[in-house]
């Protein structure tokens, strides 16, 4: 991940683990692996490209498409 990012993951992480310790949750582990290393971020710049971008666009929209079809399914099952 950029270095740029580095605050925000470290706030969010422990935002999302005060979020299980409050929310009465079992917990398997430990909540700080939810906090990422500093090995995870980089300065280096992050390329992408096109075929690997779309790619991931592919895997998106198959699972938003999954997503949604779950979901008619369900309103569908229970409307009789």
């Amino acid at each position: 991940m950029p270095a740029t990012s580095r605050s925000w993951c470290h706030a969010y992480a422990e935002q999302v683990g005060l979020a299980i310790t409050t929310g009465g949750y079992d917990v398997v582990g430990d909540l700080a692996d939810l906090d990422p290393p500093e090995s995870a971020f980089t300065d280096a710049p992050q390329m992408v490209s096109e075929s690997e971008l779309a790619a991931a666009a592919i895997v998106a929209v198959g699972a938003l498409l999954a997503q949604r079809a779950s979901e008619v399914e369900r309103t569908r099952a229970a409307r009789g």
